[in-house]
């Protein structure tokens, strides 16, 4: 049995708390919060995930995460 594998994709903060103050309307504390949260669970998976990728939204746009 193959192993899942895993594609971590992490975006700059700022465009992420942004969307979150604007159409999701919560408070600056709460979306801040919320992004390190979920910074945190990513890290925490994926130092258990053999073979995981991580890549920034940077990456993706640019092409490089295709390699």
């Amino acid at each position: 049995m193959n192993p899942a594998k895993f594609i971590f994709i992490i975006r700059e903060p700022e465009p992420v708390l942004n969307y979150m103050i604007q159409h999701d309307k919560k408070k600056l504390n709460f979306a801040v919060r919320h992004y390190t949260y979920r910074l945190r669970r990513i890290c925490e998976v994926a130092k258990r995930s053999p073979k995981s990728v991580l890549l920034t939204w940077q990456d993706l746009v640019s092409g490089k995460g295709y390699d």
